[in-house]
């Protein structure tokens, strides 16, 4: 396919910076661009999910067991981000969730 395009100076200039740079030719560069933003707007349409996967594994938390136990190492860090001095009352009594039946009376 032939293109035909008329390129404002800024990017006519960044055109011939990328051709030196890379010893390519402006058919190869463009080709090349393009190929980049098709990857870059596929990603996108897909949900974007690729770039949050890259991301799994790349940190070190010190935790062999994070997936087990997300819940409570996700509480211990809100523990040790929020003083329990600046957390706000709860609306509900300590300890009793919504809808919760309540327990049968215990005899000892």
């Amino acid at each position: 396919m032939r293109i035909i395009a008329r390129l404002p100076q800024p990017t006519a200039e960044q055109l011939e910076y990328l051709t030196v740079a890379t010893g390519g030719t402006v058919s190869q560069v463009v080709r090349d661009a393009i190929a980049a933003y098709h990857v870059q707007v596929r990603g996108a349409r897909k949900g974007g999910g690729g770039r949050f996967l890259a991301l799994a594994g790349t940190g070190d938390s010190g935790h062999t067991d994070t997936a087990s136990n997300h819940k409570a190492l996700h509480g211990q860090y809100l523990d040790e981000k929020f003083a329990r001095s600046q957390r706000l009352p709860s609306k509900n009594k300590p300890g009793i969730r919504r809808g919760a039946k309540p327990r049968a009376a215990e005899s000892a």
